[in-house]
């Protein structure tokens, strides 16, 4: 059952790793209309992902350089807020453990 856990969440990083944004010289071909709040969205909640492959050495943009709207970078700061607000909150639990032990 253990391995089955640790396949799953293989899987998973491996999913959010390959669905990064695309390189900036890739990214001309986004030029369609589109919901582009939700796609900056996803691209702030794959960051983590797309910053490992970055540091990996593989073509990946950290945002999609087409889009210069504002919708899009909206989207993308909102996603990177709800990161911030989950390590705030793991640091506090973090924190509170620690005082308790002591």
């Amino acid at each position: 059952m253990r391995i089955l856990k640790l396949y799953i969440v293989f899987c998973i990083i491996t999913f959010f790793t390959f669905s990064c944004a695309t390189a900036p010289e890739n990214a001309s071909h986004f030029t369609e209309q589109g919901n582009h709040i939700a796609l900056g969205f996803w691209h702030g909640a794959i960051l983590p992902f797309s910053a490992i492959g970055k540091l990996l050495g593989l073509n990946i943009g950290l945002y999609d350089a087409g889009k210069d709207m504002l919708s899009y970078w909206f989207g993308y700061l909102i996603a990177l807020a709800i990161y911030i607000r989950v390590l705030f909150f793991l640091l506090n639990v973090f924190w509170q453990g620690k005082k308790q032990q002591q």
